[in-house]
């Protein structure tokens, strides 16, 4: 329509009529909001991606892959801590069998506090002898009792607390180890998933009756004026006309996603939890998209 003299905005509006421009969020008349329509609106403006843009459920599974890498990870955690529980276990410590040094430095920190409360100006704690107390104390509990947590250099858990621990991470290990299979799963059946919805029903049939109510309400019109009245309105019916055609054209002819999406860079093969596979690699003298056919092994 760029030379037919139509002005953006004039075009932009008819084609809100045609095709949902915004997602409503109505409150209705006791305050509650209306989350149905909210829904059906973002439902409706998804379903408007995908036909437009046929590939974006590659990017959708994409997504979702990135999501699973952060929960392989965050169970990697789990199992390092586990691990390192169960190496805990079999160490020796020695019993904390004196804790004075914690009570003299929490009667230096109050004897500290009180004497910079009572000072007006800048204070440096540093210099009054409850710091040094308060230092000394701390320092002689982390040479003692404090080298029970220390191993290699580092900081570890004692035989006890490891034991306390384990019952609990293994819950946690079992919990993510059930959402991350649950993941895959739908992550393989993603795209059997989308078929199924047959999601772009929702918008073409929506674009349809939209068009439709739109021509009727141009008819109506037009039939009650006068042929000479009707010269007045006969612009808007021809942009409505053209905004529908090319709407119901665009909208109407999904045709899915590709079979198989392009991609540069390695590929490995495909293996799950009951078909297992050794990572493979294959190289093309042709560009473009190689078909992977499934295999039982």
């Amino acid at each position: 329509m760029a030379d037919s003299n139509y002005t953006s905005d004039e075009i932009q509006a008819v084609v809100e009529k045609l095709v949902l421009a915004s997602i409503r969020a109505p409150i209705d008349t006791i305050g509650v909001r209306r989350t149905d329509i909210t829904f059906s609106d973002v439902q409706q403006a998804a379903a408007g991606v995908f036909v437009l843009y046929p590939n974006s459920l590659f990017y959708v599974l994409y997504l979702g892959l990135q999501r699973l890498n952060d929960l392989l990870s965050s169970e990697a955690i789990l199992l390092d801590q586990l691990l390192a529980c169960i190496d805990a276990v079999g160490r020796d410590v020695l019993p904390v069998s004196d804790v004075s040094a914690l009570f003299n430095a929490r009667t230096a920190l109050r004897e500290l506090g009180a004497a910079a409360a009572s000072r007006a100006g800048a204070v440096n704690v540093s210099k009054t002898p409850a710091y040094q107390r308060y230092t000394n104390n701390v320092d002689t509990f982390l040479a003692g009792p404090g080298q029970t947590v220390k191993a290699n250099g580092g900081i570890v858990r004692t035989p006890q607390e490891a034991r306390a621990a384990i019952p609990g991470l293994i819950k946690q290990l079992q919990e993510s180890h059930l959402l991350l299979l649950s993941r895959v799963r739908s992550l393989v059946a993603g795209v059997d998933d989308y078929s199924s919805v047959n999601l772009p029903s929702t918008v073409i049939s929506s674009v349809l009756a939209n068009s439709a109510t739109l021509l009727e309400q141009d008819a109506l019109v037009l039939d009650s004026l006068s042929p000479e009245q009707r010269l007045e309105d006969i612009r808007q019916v021809v942009l409505n006309l053209l905004a529908t055609k090319a709407v119901v054209r665009t909208f109407g002819s999904f045709s899915g996603p590709s079979d198989y999406y392009a991609l540069d860079g390695l590929g490995a093969a495909y293996s799950d939890t009951t078909r297992t596979a050794e990572p493979a690699t294959l190289t093309a003298s042709k560009g473009g998209a190689i078909a992977s056919l499934p295999a039982t092994f």
